[in-house]
C-alpha cells in the first residue's frame, strides 16, 4: 500500500521527468536547438529521453543517432554531414564533448546570426576534391550527462546556446520512484517476477543502499531483481540478498543457501525464546531481523523441532 508521503515523492519525480519530456518535445518541433540535461547515472535520464523521442514518432537511426563512447572532432562533423536535420543525442562522451575543436564545431551547430544558416565548416590544408568541408546543420543535439556543464569551460560557453536542466532528485524521490517500479513486477526473458517478489527486493535493496551510503540508483534495482531471479531459478549457489549487497558493497559479502537458512532458523529460535515479548509480536520481529515473510518464522520453528 502507498502512503500519502510515498505518492507525493513520486508525483513530485515524476513531474521532474515531465518536464524533461517537455524540452525533448520543444527540440523535436523545431522550437529549440540543444538540451544539456545532466545528474547522477541510473535515475531515469537516458529512458525519458529516448522515450520521449519514441513518443513523437522518431526512429532511432532515421530521425535521430546516438553517439556515445569515443569519436574524434572529425568524426562528429562526418556525423553531422550525414545527417544534417536529425537530432543528435550525446552519452557518456563528457570527455569528448570538452575537446577545443569538437567545442568549435558544436557551438557552430548550435547558434548563428539572425538569417544565417547554422553553418558548420572543416577546412583542412589538403582538402579532397569534392570533399564537403561546410554544412548547414538543421538539427539538434541533446547531451545526456554525468558532470554539470559548469565543470568544463569550453562547454560553459555554450551554455547560452542551449537549454541546461539538471535531474536532482531528493532521496525520497528516488525511494518512491523504486517502490514505483518493484509494484510493475519484472518481466524478461530471462523470467518474470510478481509485484510482491519486487516489493521484497526493493526493500531489501533501499535498506543496503542506505547502510552502505550508495546513491540509489534504478539501474542497479534492476540488477537486483535479475539476481532474485537468477536465485529463483535454482541454478545459484548463493542466496539473491548476498550477491545484491556485494555488488553494492563493492566486495565479496556471501551465505549460501544452507547458510542463508540456517541463520534464519537461528533467528526464529532465538526470537521465539525471548520471554519479554508477546505471541503475535514475535512472528512480526522475524520478519523484519531475517528480512523474511512471518510465515517463513513457523516454518523456521518447525525445522528446529519446536512446534507452535
Amino acid at each position: 500500500m502507498k502512503t500519502d508521503a510515498r505518492i507525493e515523492h513520486l508525483l513530485k519525480y515524476d513531474s521532474r521527468l515531465d518536464f524533461i519530456r517537455d524540452r525533448v518535445k520543444k527540440i523535436v518541433k523545431r522550437f529549440s536547438h540543444g538540451l544539456y540535461l545532466h545528474g547522477p547515472g541510473g535515475i531515469s535520464k537516458s529512458y525519458t529521453v529516448i522515450e520521449a523521442l519514441q513518443a513523437e514518432g522518431l526512429k532511432k537511426d532515421e530521425h535521430w543517432t546516438l553517439l556515445n563512447g569515443q569519436i574524434t572532432a572529425c568524426g562528429l562533423f562526418e556525423q553531422i554531414c550525414r545527417t544534417p536535420d536529425n537530432i543528435i543525442l550525446f552519452e557518456d562522451c563528457e570527455n569528448f564533448i570538452t575537446v577545443p575543436t569538437v567545442c568549435t564545431l558544436l557551438r557552430s551547430a548550435l547558434h548563428s546570426q539572425a538569417g544565417y544558416p547554422r553553418r558548420v565548416s572543416w577546412t583542412t590544408k589538403s582538402v579532397r576534391k569534392n570533399q564537403i568541408d561546410y554544412v548547414d546543420f538543421n538539427g539538434s543535439f541533446i547531451f545526456n550527462m554525468n558532470r554539470p556543464i559548469e565543470k568544463s569551460p569550453a562547454l560553459n560557453a555554450m551554455k547560452t546556446r542551449m537549454f541546461v536542466l539538471e535531474l536532482s532528485p531528493t532521496l525520497e524521490e528516488l525511494e518512491a520512484k523504486a517502490w514505483d517500479i518493484a509494484s510493475q513486477g519484472h518481466n524478461t526473458m530471462k523470467g518474470i517476477l510478481s509485484s510482491d517478489e519486487c516489493n521484497v527486493v526493493c526493500e531489501f535493496f533501499i535498506d543496503v543502499c542506505k547502510r552502505y551510503f550508495k546513491p540509489l540508483n534504478f539501474r542497479e534495482l534492476v540488477n537486483a531483481f535479475d539476481e532474485y531471479l537468477w536465485f529463483k531459478s535454482g541454478d545459484s549457489k548463493f542466496d539473491w540478498k548476498s550477491a545484491v549487497e556485494s555488488s553494492l558493497a563493492g566486495e565479496v559479502i556471501c551465505m549460501t543457501r544452507d547458510q542463508m537458512n540456517e541463520r534464519k532458523i537461528q533467528i526464529a529460535v532465538a526470537i521465539h525464546s525471548r520471554e519479554d515479548l508477546k505471541a503475535m509480536e514475535k512472528p512480526a520481529l522475524f520478519s523484519i531481523e531475517a528480512k523474511s515473510s512471518q510465515s517463513v518464522y513457523y516454518r523456521c520453528l518447525s525445522k528446529a523441532g519446536i512446534k507452535r
